[in-house]
């Protein structure tokens, strides 16, 4: 199993700090995971750890500092 490696550096340009950018990663694993595979696409295979975290770094999740949920983009 070949794992991806995600630069804490290109996370964080998304959000203010490495422990606000877990807690966001990990509400957005979350609601992935609540996706059947099957309805993922191509990235049916990989991690929800994984998909959350690149989608942190590509801004494709919207949140708020509040506590707030964090919302698919």
């Amino acid at each position: 199993m070949s794992m991806t490696f995600m630069p804490i550096e290109v996370i964080t340009k998304k959000v203010l700090n490495k422990y606000q950018a877990v807690m966001v990663a990990a509400k957005e694993a979350r609601r992935i995971n609540k996706i059947p595979k099957e309805e993922r696409g191509e990235d049916e295979n990989k991690r929800v750890t994984t998909l959350a975290l690149r989608r942190l770094a590509e801004g494709k999740i919207s949140f708020t500092l509040d506590g707030e949920k964090a919302e698919k983009r």
